[in-house]
Parts: C-alpha cells; structure tokens; sequence
C-alpha cells in the first residue's frame, strides 16, 4: 500500500477473506485501498458481511468460473474446506465492484462464452445445476468487459464501445442477448478486431 501497487489477492475461502479483511482494516487507515483497487480474487463462497466489509473498504472482486468443467466433483485441496462457487447475484446486488473472468489453464478454459452461459446459468458442462447465484445476460457481459476494465486501470480504454476508447470488439454468429441461454456457450466469433484493426 506504501509502494502504492494494485493487490490482487487469491481468496478461496470465506474464513481466509476475513482474515485479509482484519488486516486490510488496518493498512485502510493509513492508505485508500478503493483508490489502490486491491482486489480479491475467486472470492468463493464469500459471504454477504464479508462483501459489504469489502465494499466498505472500497475492494473489488473477480469472480471465476472455476466448477464449470468439473462440476461437483472439483474440490479445494484442503479436505476440511468445503467448496462454493462465489455468489454472483450477491455480488451484483450489493453494487461492489466487480468482474468475471475464466481462470483459465488451470481449472477451466478460455471461451468466456462458456464463462457468460455459468454465470447466466449456474451450470457445469455436463448440465449439473452448482448454484442459484446467478445474473442475467446484460449483467454478466458488463462483469466480463466493462468492469474488467477497471482491475486494468484501463476504463478509460477498454471494456466499451464509446468514442475515444480502442475499438475492441468481436462479431458474433449469434445474438447474445436472444439466443437460448444453453445456446450462449455455442457462440463463436466471426471477426475479431483489437485496436480496429
């Protein structure tokens, strides 16, 4: 916080986020971690007190669909932990700011189409209903770009279509927003344009 670097801080279970929270109390006296952006990072089965004492210290979350390929079976390597997915209709209903991603190459993949059909969904590949803590289309594309902007420091570049920022964007075979929710995870890019090119 004296260096003045973003924080990024893996969290994976309830308990160890209120650790973090009684120690980020302290370093919040001295330092603005809202304008540093420290972050926690998967945040599952975080709790609502846990993201309203976040929210109060400014703190944002990166939540990451990391049941999506294994369903129930994936477990923490901590036998005694019991797993949850982080609770993503929480999260938006308590105005925290907050972003989506896949948490790619260790525990899911990188198609944030599948990333998009979870979070609107709740459900594993395989079909498997994990949570009820979900949010709907528009919602879940805001986590996944617009807000992801804002982990970056890069808001106001990314994460938009609007004058003045890069002209990132894809085309898709399908429309997102009308499709069926179990076809959301089928889209596929027909053009991909980063800096308009």
């Amino acid at each position: 916080a004296e260096a003045g670097l973003h924080l990024h801080q893996h969290a994976t279970h309830v308990q160890s986020i209120r650790q973090h929270l009684k120690a980020y109390d302290e370093i919040a006296k001295k330092h603005d971690l809202g304008e540093l952006r420290w972050t926690f990072t998967h945040a599952d089965g975080i709790d609502e007190a846990a993201i309203e004492h976040a929210k109060r210290l400014g703190m944002m979350i990166a939540a990451q669909s990391r049941r999506l390929i294994m369903g129930a079976d994936f477990s923490h390597p901590l036998p005694l932990i019991d797993f949850a997915d982080p609770p993503l209709k929480q999260l938006q209903q308590s105005g925290i700011d907050w972003g989506l991603g896949t948490d790619t190459m260790t525990v899911a993949q990188a198609n944030p189409f599948f990333t998009l059909w979870w979070s609107i969904t709740g459900k594993a590949i395989n079909g498997e209903k994990l949570t009820e803590q979900v949010v709907d289309r528009t919602q879940a594309l805001i986590a996944h770009t617009r807000a992801n902007a804002r982990f970056l420091f890069r808001e106001k570049d990314l994460g938009s279509l609007e004058k003045g920022k890069l002209a990132d964007l894809l085309v898709l075979d399908r429309d997102y927003l009308t499709v069926a929710e179990d076809e959301i995870r089928q889209i596929k890019p027909e053009i991909t344009m980063v800096g308009g090119k």
